[in-house]
C-alpha cells in the first residue's frame, strides 16, 4: 500500500515500498485509455477519476502496525471525504454528450 497517494500512484511511485501498488494503478490508467479509444466510435465516454488520499478503511487490514497507524492518522488528518470523490463522478456523468472528461485528478490541499 502506498503512503497516501491513492490512485495518483498511477502517475508516480510515491515510495520504495509502493512499486507494485503503483504498477497496478499504472495498469488501470492504460486499460482506461484503451477502453476510451475502443468505445469512442460508439459514443461511449470513459473517464478516469484519480483521487489522492481519501479517508476510507483501506489501510485497516494492513498487517504492518506502523504503516496501519500512519495511514489511519493521515486519513483522519488530511483525507478527502468519499463524498468529495463522488461529487466529481457525478460532475463527469452530468457533462453534455459532446463533452468528454477524460481524466479528473483531485487531492486534498494538505497532500504534498
Amino acid at each position: 500500500m502506498d503512503d497516501g497517494d491513492g490512485a495518483l500512484a498511477g502517475r508516480r511511485v510515491p515510495n520504495a515500498a509502493a512499486g507494485v501498488y503503483a504498477g497496478t494503478k499504472h495498469a488501470v490508467h492504460a486499460i482506461t485509455e484503451g477502453l476510451r479509444r475502443e468505445l469512442h466510435p460508439q459514443g461511449i465516454r470513459v473517464a478516469m477519476i484519480s483521487p489522492g488520499f481519501v479517508a476510507t478503511e483501506l489501510g485497516a487490514a494492513t498487517p504492518d502496525a506502523a504503516a496501519r497507524e500512519r495511514v489511519g492518522r493521515k486519513q483522519k488528518e488530511i483525507g478527502l471525504a468519499p463524498a468529495d470523490v463522488a461529487r466529481q463522478v457525478v460532475r463527469v456523468l452530468a457533462e453534455p454528450p459532446h463533452v468528454a472528461a477524460h481524466e479528473v485528478a483531485l487531492l486534498p490541499t494538505a497532500q504534498d
